[in-house]
C-alpha cells in the first residue's frame, strides 16, 4: 500500500456487507491516504471526520457516479488489504 498516493486509480475488493461468498472488483480513484485529511463533503458515512487524518492501513476511496457509487461515501475508510493494485495504463484504444 506504499506505492499508492491521491490520485491514483485503483482495484479494490468490495468490502462485503451482504454475507455473500463472492468476491467483487471495484476501479476507483484514491481520495486520501493514511496520515492526509479526510475530505469534506463524504455524506453520510465520513462528513463527521471531515480534517482528521486518515487512519493507518485504511483508504478513503472515491467512485465517478457520485449517486451510485460503491465508495468511502457508504463505507467509510476502506481497509488497505482490500486493495488489489494501482492502474498503470489503460488496455486499447
Amino acid at each position: 500500500m506504499a506505492a499508492v498516493r491521491r490520485g491514483h486509480v485503483v482495484v479494490v475488493e468490495q468490502p462485503d456487507v451482504s454475507g455473500s461468498v463472492r468476491r467483487l472488483w471495484a476501479i476507483k480513484r484514491v481520495a486520501a491516504v493514511p496520515g492526509e485529511p479526510v475530505p469534506p463533503g463524504l455524506e453520510p458515512a465520513l462528513s463527521h471526520l471531515a480534517g482528521e487524518p486518515v487512519p493507518g492501513g485504511h483508504l478513503v476511496l472515491l467512485g465517478d457516479n457520485r449517486e451510485a457509487s460503491r465508495d468511502s461515501r457508504r463505507y467509510g475508510f476502506i481497509p488497505g488489504e482490500l486493495l488489489l493494485g494501482v492502474v498503470v495504463r489503460r488496455l486499447g484504444g
